[in-house]
């Protein structure tokens, strides 16, 4: 009987000593992971993050003049490449959509499709202007080293 309560003994203490070898051994990897670690930020951010962008456009948007005479809304979506120096590539508009026409006396918002086109144009000329005027972005950063990535931006005009 006495065999048994050692041995009984014996096997519930050696897997709770594995256990807690096991649990130390992971905490001492996971310490040592942590420490190693170097900075990452996986996307490109404008300095100061996106309020400081949206006040960037907010004060330096343009709303072109025609497309505010018109009134055609619209959001021009950007893309480009932040490269590792926190400069673009690339920079061109990805696609126009949600245009409105909010223009009082027109019928169901309809305008000369000629001049609705051209007042589109000016609102991807001033999107890729506000672009250009932006301070260099912070470039993404994986493991430490700088990386190039792709952004998309919408870029929302609206009366």
């Amino acid at each position: 009987m006495r065999m048994k309560s050692i041995m009984l003994a014996l096997g519930l203490l050696i897997p709770a000593a594995t256990f807690a070898q096991n649990a130390e051994t992971a905490n001492a990897t996971q310490s040592e992971q942590t420490a190693s670690a170097k900075p990452s930020r996986p996307k490109p951010e404008y300095p100061g993050g996106k309020a400081a962008m949206d006040k960037f456009i907010r004060e330096n948007l343009k709303y072109p003049e025609l497309a505010k005479n018109e009134g055609v809304e619209a959001r021009v979506m950007l893309s480009f490449v932040v490269v590792t120096d926190g400069t673009f590539r690339e920079l061109s508009v990805k696609n126009v959509d949600g245009v409105a026409v909010i223009k009082p006396g027109t019928k169901n918002g309809e305008i000369d499709p000629a001049v609705k086109e051209k007042a589109l144009d000016e609102l991807k000329q001033e999107a890729m202007r506000i672009a250009k005027a932006m301070p260099k972005w912070n470039p993404a950063e994986i493991d430490g080293q700088k990386s190039s990535r792709r952004v998309f931006l919408p870029i929302r005009f609206s009366l």
